[in-house]
């Protein structure tokens, strides 16, 4: 698992540039431990994904793991702290919890000017995710503040949690255009796809 995210995040930090309409479309990429990954560019900040990464197991590719990555020009020193913490997060429009969840911190890493977090919503069954996903056109995602929570019961929360200290843009959006087709190639491709030794 670790492997798995590991090559997702590096995946994801290799790959940027300027965005453009044409940009704006799934891609899909096959890594290296047999998985497959579909990713969209944010419109915020481009070089931040949503990623979605599918692998066969048991002879099935029926679930999927949802992440995404936020890079924050700041410099703070505890950025590398927030790995395996729960960030609070809204998304906009989505029914869970009013939009308000926590994304595990998977990952961070020193990049470019600032550091970089991966961020995993979890694993979910592929149909269910894809049919709620495809009523938005949106993905769009704010890290928030979170003083009501943390502290010794919950020691994976940050107790008194201020976005701003961490990130220096707490919001992003991704497209959802596409995204039914997308996920339909990489089932297949997952599928056809063996681990490379």
């Amino acid at each position: 698992m670790k492997k798995f995210l590991t090559s997702i995040l590096l995946l994801t930090m290799i790959i940027g540039g300027v965005a453009s309409a044409e940009e704006k479309k799934w891609e899909i990429k096959k890594l290296i431990d047999g998985s497959v990954m579909i990713r969209m560019n944010g419109e915020v900040t481009h070089g931040d994904t949503l990623n979605y990464s599918f692998k066969k197991v048991k002879g099935k590719c029926d679930a999927l793991q949802e992440t995404f990555t936020f890079y924050s020009t700041g410099k703070n020193p505890k950025f590398k702290n927030l790995k395996g913490k729960l960030i609070p997060i809204y998304i906009k429009d989505m029914t869970y919890n009013n939009g308000k969840v926590y994304g595990n911190v998977r990952h961070t890493a020193p990049f470019m000017s600032g550091n970089r977090a991966l961020f995993s919503m979890g694993f979910y069954k592929i149909d269910e995710h894809i049919k709620h996903l495809s009523q938005f056109k949106t993905y769009d995602l704010t890290i928030v503040n979170d003083f009501d929570s943390g502290g010794k019961d919950q020691p994976e929360i940050i107790k008194n949690f201020k976005a701003s200290d961490y990130f220096d843009l707490p919001n992003n959006s991704w497209s959802l255009k596409g995204i039914n087709e997308a996920v339909a190639q990489a089932q297949k491709l997952c599928m056809e796809y063996e681990k490379i030794n």
